[in-house]
């Protein structure tokens, strides 16, 4: 679902459609956040990605998938072919599989933040990540 983290960009896949999202938003958490919340209150996920001048909203429940992109006051729906299961487990999947990028390299407004933040934030996403396999497998 995840493209390798770089300078502060990443790709993320859903089904046919790609979206960028910047380091403006923190995306592991806010999507681990996001499938957390869905999973244990059996609400729709939904998550916003900002790609600096345009703001994507995905959301998803039983009924599908979809990619909402909001430009210059218009909105475009689309609809992303993959199964609600293939789209979870690809968040955990995704953030997994670039997992030391999201912890050390993710947030580039302050590049020098110790080893106390880095421990934190990984000890976080460690936490989300266990909590939201959990959910999904339970």
């Amino acid at each position: 679902m995840f493209s390798k983290p770089e300078y502060g960009w990443v790709w993320i896949s859903v089904g046919d459609c790609r979206i960028e999202g910047s380091y403006l938003t923190d995306i592991p958490m806010d999507f681990l956040n996001a499938l957390i919340n869905s999973l244990e209150h059996d609400l729709p996920f939904s998550v916003s990605v900002d790609e600096e001048g345009i703001r994507d909203m995905i959301c998803a429940d039983r009924s599908g998938v979809f990619v909402i992109e909001l430009r210059r006051g218009t909105a475009e729906l689309k609809q992303a072919h993959i199964s609600l299961e293939e789209f979870r487990t690809g968040i955990i999947d995704g953030v997994e599989a670039y997992f030391d990028q999201w912890v050390y390299d993710w947030e580039l407004l302050d590049l020098d933040r110790g080893d106390r933040h880095y421990a934190r934030r990984k000890a976080e996403l460690e936490s989300k990540l266990s909590t939201a396999k959990r959910l999904l497998n339970g």
